[in-house]
């Protein structure tokens, strides 16, 4: 009966072993996991699986490491133990990767934005002085001002722009004439020039200087004017010499691109024809600006302008003729036309300037002249389209008369009928002219008109001292008629 007892008790209790070493080898598997996971062991690919190692011995881990990651573990193969194979095969280390080796600096990243601005520094201590410079030289007034007057002239080449008109009839020339406009340069030290004049009129010798030039003024009274006039006398044939030396180069320049030579008799008469005084006008008008600064720099009384004492006359030609042609292109007819008929036509720059009785009859085949209150003649020239001047007239009246000839052979000619004809058409006077240039000859009737800006047809102009008029000689074709 006791050995029964006994044996149900050893039974009773190995059955309760049984049943709670699962339990216990559970909580020992938990701590051993724990400090596992507390070293790192966690984070391979052996730590959520237990097929590779155990903490005990098994049947199927029996290996025991002594080495290597699995130090104190139970493994089914000893090749889990083995640390360099087990990194070589089941880790990625970027150490192996790149062989250990610093690769490329990558590109650079943009730039940031730019900071704030930092405090001002403290200010530097102010450096030694340096020395003091040597005294300048003191300079008179007079000296400073003749300085600022003669600065403010060319000293060199000056642009100017001469007009020249080459008369009709004149070979190579149009038959109507030419006008020529050229820009050219006048290479003249204006600024010398004057410091010249002024040691001229102060009675200086040539190797006078300007502080000798100053001394003079401070003892003698400066005349501007004087100084102005005897320039313009000195510059005249500067100027001439300069203009002949350019139109004989600008001539050279065209005979080498034309090949032909223009003839040495036009040559003079291009530079005859330049009107050398408005050039020495235009340089002059900067001189007397000059003066007017020496003169207000110094304190000098300005000069008072001396009044005009005499006048001026201009006298222009036109010609006019009409756009009816009854016989090819040399008979004109133009007979019915009066005065202030609208349809005159000039014969310059006008649908009929190219037709012969236009091109045959120039101003310049007309002669004017100039009487005064005495009815004598003053001058005689030539018409032009370009007027001509007459300077230097004592105050008083005159009276522009274009002349009529006992023969009317290339030169406007007397005919009372035709006077009379073109009086009652409303005209002032009238004539006839046979142009034996034309081809073949041309005969024409004339009519005249003067108009000037006292309405007194140029029969009484009336000049005061400094006025500046103008009378207009007009030739109207009344018709044209071949000559065989």
């Amino acid at each position: 009966m006791h050995k029964s007892i006994f044996t149900f008790g050893v039974l009773i209790t190995s059955l309760v072993m049984l049943a709670i070493m699962p339990i216990l080898n559970q909580q020992q598997q938990n701590i051993v996991i724990n400090a596992a996971m507390a070293q790192g062991y966690d984070n391979n690919n052996y730590g959520n699986n237990n097929s590779y190692y155990s903490q005990y011995s098994t049947d199927d881990k029996k290996y025991e490491c002594r080495t290597g990651p699995f130090e104190g573990f139970f493994v089914s193969s000893v090749e889990f133990c083995d640390a360099k194979k087990f990194d070589d095969n089941k880790r990625n280390h970027k150490d192996n990767r790149d062989n250990n080796k610093t690769g490329p600096q990558g590109l650079p990243g943009p730039a940031g934005p730019t900071g704030q601005q930092g405090p001002a520094g403290m200010n530097g201590t102010n450096g030694i002085n340096g020395t003091n410079g040597v005294n300048g030289t003191n300079i008179e007034p007079c000296v400073a001002c003749l300085l600022d007057a003669l600065a403010k002239l060319d000293s060199g080449a000056i642009l100017v722009n001469i007009t020249s008109h080459i008369p009709a009839n004149t070979p190579g020339i149009p038959p109507a004439g030419l006008n020529i406009t050229l820009p050219l340069i006048i290479d003249v030290d204006v600024a010398l020039l004057l410091q010249q004049q002024l040691e001229l009129n102060l009675g200086l010798d040539a190797n006078a200087t300007i502080f000798d030039i100053c001394a003079a003024i401070d003892e003698t009274d400066l005349s501007t004017d004087t100084v102005l006039a005897d320039l313009t006398v000195a510059l005249g044939p500067l100027v001439t010499a300069q203009i002949t030396l350019l139109v004989n180069q600008f001539a050279q320049a065209i005979t080498a691109i034309t090949g032909t030579p223009i003839p040495p008799a036009l040559l003079a008469t291009i530079i005859a024809s330049i009107d050398t005084d408005a050039i020495i006008a235009q340089i002059t008008a900067n001189v007397e600006v000059s003066l007017g600064i020496l003169e207000g720099c110094l304190g000098l009384e300005p000069t008072p302008p001396t009044p005009p004492t005499t006048a001026t006359l201009t006298i222009n030609k036109e010609v006019f003729g009409c756009n009816n042609f009854i016989i090819g292109n040399d008979v004109m007819d133009c007979s019915q036309m009066t005065n202030t008929d609208t349809q005159w036509l000039p014969c310059i720059n006008s649908a009929i300037s190219n037709f012969p009785p236009c091109v045959e009859l120039p101003a310049s085949i007309f002669d004017i002249e100039v009487l005064d209150d005495q009815d004598s003649q003053l001058q005689q020239f030539e018409g032009s389209a370009l007027g001509t001047t007459i300077e230097n007239l004592q105050p008083g009246d005159y009276q522009v008369n274009e002349i009529q000839y006992q023969t009317d052979i290339n030169q406007l000619g007397a005919s009372l009928n035709d006077q009379t004809t073109c009086g009652i058409l409303g005209f002032d006077d009238g004539g006839s002219l046979q142009s034996t240039n034309a081809d073949p000859n041309l005969f024409y009737t004339i009519c005249i008109e003067y108009e000037d800006e006292q309405g007194n047809d140029c029969s009484t102009l009336t000049l005061a001292a400094g006025e500046d008029k103008t009378c207009t000689v007009k030739n109207y074709i009344r018709f044209t008629n071949i000559q065989l």
